[in-house]
């Protein structure tokens, strides 16, 4: 069952407290032009980012990058788990990350990505979010004024801590050989998303059963291998829209789509806009910042 602790909206910012208590795969859209700030209370998950999968535990929090494929599931027999999320627009974040000039918004979150708490930084991060969600709920004078100076309390504690509660290391945080095959699939798929790849490609690839394969792919990411693999022609396709003059159709074909209808549909349905509208809209968008 799903109990939700409280969920508060503004402009460019979203705060939630959810608490689950059986299995759950988030099958929400899986990239969105938000940061994320993802933090575990209790329990144990998996988390699948771009290629590489996790295993996080209570007391840990990520940071994970805008237009970056991820996906959090159920650790087998361990369904329970309490979890905070912050997802927040890019002007958010400018102001603080120019002014300390030590490091960007894109560093940050990269380098930053999977950081385990003591208790201190568990305490400071629990009360900073609830704050930024009781300041969002009640929006007295200067409340965006306050979220920004909470969160970049927030961000600057873990900067200057980093080398006291290290990177969650990535080896230890890899299950299992099961896993390492899972993350070497993802890894080819993301790399060569625009050629013709099959299960039974994969199988043979990676000497491994298509059954086997298909069955710990799901389990480990959340995804299915098409399902993976249809988000990575998106986003490649969406890179091509935003850098070339290509028609749709040549760009459905370099993206490894079958058929430009295919393309127009799934990009709409992950983009929330056909191809060419995205590309419309990015083009502005970027011409404005020019001009601005």
């Amino acid at each position: 069952m799903k109990h939700t602790i409280f969920k508060e909206r503004i402009p460019g910012l979203m705060v939630e407290q959810v608490i689950r208590d059986e299995e759950f795969n988030m099958d929400a859209r899986h990239m969105h032009s938000e940061y994320e700030i993802y933090y575990l209370l209790e329990g144990e998950r998996y988390y699948f980012i771009e290629s590489e999968t996790f295993l996080i535990k209570s007391g840990t929090i990520l940071f994970i990058e805008k237009e970056k494929i991820h996906k959090t599931n159920s650790v087998a027999g361990k369904p329970y788990f309490n979890r905070m999320l912050i997802e927040v627009k890019e002007e958010w974040l400018e102001a603080f990350f120019q002014r300390l000039r030590v490091v960007t918004i894109e560093r940050f979150f990269e380098s930053c990505k999977i950081v385990e708490l003591n208790k201190e930084g568990q305490k400071l991060v629990e009360n900073t979010m609830l704050i930024i969600a009781n300041e969002a709920r009640e929006r007295k004078i200067g409340y965006e004024q306050m979220i920004l100076a909470r969160l970049a309390e927030m961000m600057l504690y873990i900067i200057r801590t980093r080398q006291v509660f290290p990177l969650a290391d990535k080896e230890g945080n890899l299950l299992s050989a099961k896993c390492l095959k899972v993350n070497e699939v993802a890894e080819y798929i993301q790399k060569n998303c625009y050629k013709k790849i099959s299960l039974q490609g994969l199988a043979e690839k990676f000497f491994v059963s298509k059954c086997y394969l298909s069955r710990i792919f799901k389990e480990v990411t959340g995804f299915t291998i098409n399902e993976y693999l249809t988000i990575q022609r998106v986003k490649k396709g969406r890179e091509l829209l935003e850098t070339t003059n290509y028609s749709i159709t040549q760009i459905s074909e370099l993206a490894g789509f079958e058929s430009v209808t295919y393309f127009e549909k799934v990009f709409k349905k992950q983009m929330g806009q056909p191809p060419f509208k995205y590309r419309k809209f990015r083009r502005a968008t970027v011409k404005g910042k020019i001009n601005g």
